[in-house]
């Protein structure tokens, strides 16, 4: 049995001009095309639509972009090939992901498009070799972050004040050195691009189709294993080590796309930490004392991690609205260690769990948890740090308080 052919075509900015020859070959034969709305009136808007309508041979067309309505509408007919439209390039961004798996029953052959990044670096004269892609429809992803580690970031815009709330989020984060290259209408008669800076602003209204390049001319180039204690900002609350968070995160057992929760955060140096190694990385820092919550907030801020979001309240109950965590920190309980852990595991029975422990009082009710749970993997560490200080001509050790770095994984 011959299976349905459908041709997913990248049409680029959406004009006539950004089609590829390829694309156009096809939209002028094929009987039957699907897009959005946007894609469909700009393809009526082309003289492929023109000609073909002189013809009297317009395609079929329907208006739908989720990919199982349109799989469920190409089951139905009887005229093929299909052509369904998608903007930009069908390799970045795309239905096409989700297109692909709805037509496994189909014979589907992807043709590129221009791309958003591609057309929008050549307005501005730059390579985009080494530029961050990423997209803000409907999401942060972590743009400030991404921003502060790479000299060029693209992203796509959603929304009619979307560049000026970047503008102000990257302001919240003190980046007004960054420089912002704003396209919008890419490609088409009202196309308008131009550069600005955060402290500026977006220079008259904004329409919803617009991407930007973020120009960092001093990015943040050092890749280190762990932030020095005193870059953090402290004040009066009590924070775990670099030593201590090195082996703490190490036995955490990060992964790509990881959701990492940070129970007792106190200054946030955990979840800071964990949210400095990855932009695909989600934290959420956890903290009932008011006070750390303002620190967190504020190293939040001076290592721009726009990807850790600060939880005020006391667990378990803080945890109730939150996703699912793949990985847990618990560096404080106030006496909660099961509940909070039974809360945990409500979310994801297989979670990572690692727990710091200074007084052997909570020593004493890891042991008693681990009694009832003989299935956990467990594993043990105590780690007793003493770093070097002079006196006089002297160097001498001052130990800190041991501390036991407990894992606990369900198999």
């Amino acid at each position: 049995m011959n299976r349905k052919k459908v041709y997913l075509i990248g049409v680029g900015m959406g004009s006539e001009s950004s089609l590829t020859k390829e694309a156009i070959d096809i939209l002028s034969q094929v009987p039957v095309v699907i897009g959005a709305r946007r894609m469909i009136q700009s393809f009526q808007n082309t003289s492929i639509w023109i000609t073909r309508e002189e013809m009297g041979n317009q395609p079929e067309v329907y208006v739908e972009y989720h990919s199982l309505e349109i799989a469920d509408y190409i089951k139905g007919l009887e005229q093929f090939p299909v052509a369904i439209l998608l903007s930009g390039d069908v390799g970045f961004c795309s239905g096409a992901k989700k297109l692909l798996k709805a037509l496994e029953f189909c014979e589907v052959m992807m043709l590129p498009g221009i791309t958003t990044v591609a057309y929008l670096a050549s307005r501005f004269n730059l390579s985009w070799d080494d530029m961050n892609l990423t997209s803000l429809h409907g999401t942060a992803n972590a743009i400030v972050n991404r921003v502060h580690h790479n000299a060029y970031t693209f992203a796509l815009l959603g929304g009619k004040d979307s560049v000026n709330q970047l503008c102000n989020l990257l302001m919240e984060y003190g980046m007004e050195q960054v420089k912002l290259h704003v396209g919008e209408c890419l490609s088409y008669p009202s196309e308008k691009i131009q550069t600005i800076s955060p402290l500026e602003g977006y220079m008259g209204g904004q329409q919803e189709l617009a991407a930007v390049i973020i120009e960092n001319p001093n990015p943040c180039n050092e890749i280190s294993s762990s932030i020095v204690d005193d870059d953090f900002i402290r004040g009066k609350v009590p924070m775990t080590k670099a030593e201590v968070r090195e082996v703490s995160i190490s036995k955490l057992k990060l992964t790509k796309d990881a959701i990492c929760y940070d129970v007792g955060a106190g200054t946030g140096s955990i979840g800071i930490e964990i949210a400095c190694k990855s932009t695909d990385i989600q934290v959420y820092a956890i903290e009932k004392n008011s006070e750390a919550v303002d620190l967190i907030e504020q190293n939040k801020r001076k290592f721009r991690v726009d990807n850790l979001s600060v939880v005020e309240g006391l667990a378990p109950q803080a945890l109730e609205s939150l996703p699912a965590p793949t990985h847990v920190f618990i560096g404080g309980t106030t006496g909660n260690l099961e509940s909070i852990v039974y809360a945990i595991w409500e979310k994801n029975p297989t979670v990572r769990i690692v727990l710091n422990a200074i007084a052997l009082e909570t020593v004493a009710l890891a042991v008693d948890f681990e009694k009832k749970h003989p299935e956990l993997q467990s594993e043990v560490v105590q780690l007793h740090v003493s770093k070097s200080r002079t006196l006089g001509g002297y160097h001498m050790m001052t130990g800190q308080n041991p501390i036991y770095i407990i894992t606990w994984q369900k198999p």
